[in-house]
Order: structure tokens, then C-alpha cells, then sequence
């Protein structure tokens, strides 16, 4: 059910598909089988840096920093929305009269 859920591959093997007239010479087969085996999945053991020089002033610092930016970002598009509807009422208002 999960499987079909998210739209994942299935798990049965493809049949090969037919070599049509047009498709040219056939592509060698692989000489080396794949291995049964496969890496041990990593994703999760990443590290972002070492933890141990992380203080509660450097997260405080951080996040404080982060706050600053969204503000920025925040006024400066809060300010180019104000803009422009004051120039369209400008324009609306000269047509009018």
C-alpha cells in the first residue's frame, strides 16, 4: 500500500524490451554482474560541523541573526508591495479625472 502511496517503482524485474529494426546494433550486456550486497546507507551519520564548539551564546547569536534577516526580507518586500500600489492608485487616480 505505502508502495503504491508514493508512487515508488516496484519491486519485480522488467521484462527487456523488444529491439525494434530502427534501434540500430544492440547495446553490449553488462560483463559484470551486480553485486547482491549494497553500501551501507551513510545519509543519516552527516554531520553539519563539530558540536562541541557550539555555546549558548553562538545559537543565541545565530538566531538573532536569522531574526535580523527576515526582517530585512520582510520590510523590503512589505516596501515594493507599498510601492507599487501607491504608484497603480496614482495612475488610477490621473486617469480618472
Amino acid at each position: 500500500m505505502l508502495q503504491q502511496q508514493l508512487a515508488l517503482p516496484s519491486n519485480r524485474p522488467r521484462a527487456p524490451r523488444p529491439a525494434s529494426a530502427d534501434a540500430g546494433p544492440p547495446a553490449p550486456a553488462a560483463t559484470k554482474p551486480s553485486p547482491k550486497t549494497t553500501v551501507l546507507d551513510r545519509a543519516y551519520d552527516v554531520r553539519l560541523g563539530k558540536e562541541e564548539g557550539l555555546t549558548f551564546f553562538t545559537r543565541v547569536r545565530s538566531s538573532v541573526a536569522l531574526l535580523v534577516l527576515l526582517s530585512l526580507v520582510g520590510t523590503s518586500v512589505a516596501l515594493a508591495i507599498g510601492a507599487v500600489l501607491y504608484l497603480a492608485s496614482l495612475a488610477l487616480r490621473h486617469t480618472l479625472r
